[in-house]
């Protein structure tokens, strides 16, 4: 299970995106993945949490490296924009 994918309300409603904890660097260069957020109409991910309409949304997270565990959010029109946001970054599956 993804972060996405966890509870993102609470009984007094849904929360504004996810909370990210400390961002990945945009030098990182450690082993990054990075995944689709699909969002519903409504703008709510799978778990809940409200993240408006726009670009499509990326989930960022570090699998190997200096900031292992950390992910981030972010917004861009396809895979490979999301991935130019973080140039030194190594890439896995």
């Amino acid at each position: 299970m993804y972060d996405f994918q966890t509870k993102g309300y609470s009984s007094w409603g849904a929360q504004m995106g996810r909370s990210r904890g400390s961002r990945l660097p945009d030098d990182t260069t450690s082993k990054l993945i990075v995944r689709r957020v699909r969002l519903d109409s409504g703008g709510y991910d799978e778990g809940g949490a409200y993240w408006g309409i726009g670009a499509k949304l990326w989930m960022v997270e570090c699998v190997e490296g200096e900031h292992e565990g950390l992910l981030d959010y972010v917004r861009a029109c396809d895979k490979s924009a999301a991935k130019a946001m973080f140039p030194a970054a190594r890439w896995g599956r």
